[in-house]
């Protein structure tokens, strides 16, 4: 399994917790959301103690503190995970002991090949409220004013109608 992991045409992740993270969190995308304690999170991200054969601790866990591990590891991992990958991932904490200490984080994981097929349409495509409807821009065009305001219609980029309100007597009602 790790060799068909290896092989894969993967992302090339700068960190070492980038990479590792990745790596498990790509394994529950079909998922979509995992739940998983502090401690399990550790050794996702190798940070455990180094132990030699009788047990005795040679090495502390880096990142010992919970600030630390947040800032250091785990931010940084989902950051450069949501720019270069090919899945997104979201960080809940969902369980939290005495004095608010952190046990337990759920991470929504999503593969952005579904959020593309879903239909949703990235911002620079979406609709502007003026090209929607003209008649309703015509009746919320003065909502302070008695007097009413003519409405001019032009052709905008790509051809389309935009519409804005002519004469508007109230600075809050202008749609430019």
């Amino acid at each position: 399994m790790l060799k068909q992991r290896l092989d894969e045409p993967g992302v090339r992740l700068k960190s070492q917790y980038s990479s590792r993270l990745y790596q498990w969190a790509k394994q529950y995308v079909a998922v979509g959301y995992k739940r998983v304690s502090v401690a399990t999170l550790r050794n996702i991200l190798g940070l455990e103690d180094i132990k030699d054969n009788s047990g005795r601790v040679v090495h502390q866990a880096p990142l010992e503190l919970w600030a630390n591990l947040k800032q250091r590891a785990l931010d940084v991992a989902l950051k450069e995970i949501n720019k270069e990958s090919d899945i997104r991932l979201e960080l809940e904490f969902t369980g939290r002991g005495a004095y608010r200490k952190v046990q337990s984080l759920g991470l929504r994981i999503t593969s952005r090949r579904d959020r593309e097929k879903s239909g949703a349409t990235p911002p620079s495509h979406r609709m502007s409220p003026a090209l929607l409807d003209t008649n309703a821009i015509a009746s919320s065009a003065t909502p302070h004013s008695k007097r009413g305001s003519a409405l001019a219609v032009r052709d905008g980029p790509r051809g389309l109608s935009t519409a804005s309100a002519v004469s508007s007597p109230c600075a809050c009602s202008r749609l430019d």
